[in-house]
């Protein structure tokens, strides 16, 4: 494309690329993360003595305007 001198073609390819990489490694480290808390959160609530505990779906909006969601599972 920039060889070509297509320059705009360029810049909104590339802009894309980079937002799908932010979308993909925001998603993966907000999973990770949010897996070490129920686990925790799950622990601590069964040490006080909690019958139940319920993890629930999750969405979240990016500043890029994409959700993720997803489910833990225990």
């Amino acid at each position: 494309m920039l060889k070509e001198g297509d320059l705009y073609g360029f810049e909104k390819a590339l802009f894309t690329e980079l937002l799908n990489m932010y979308e993909s490694i925001a998603s993966t480290f907000m999973q990770e993360v949010a897996t070490e808390i129920s686990n925790k959160l799950a622990a601590d609530a069964k040490k006080s003595g909690a019958r139940k505990f319920e993890v629930r779906p999750m969405r979240i909006r990016l500043g890029t305007g994409s959700e993720i969601s997803w489910t833990l599972a225990f």
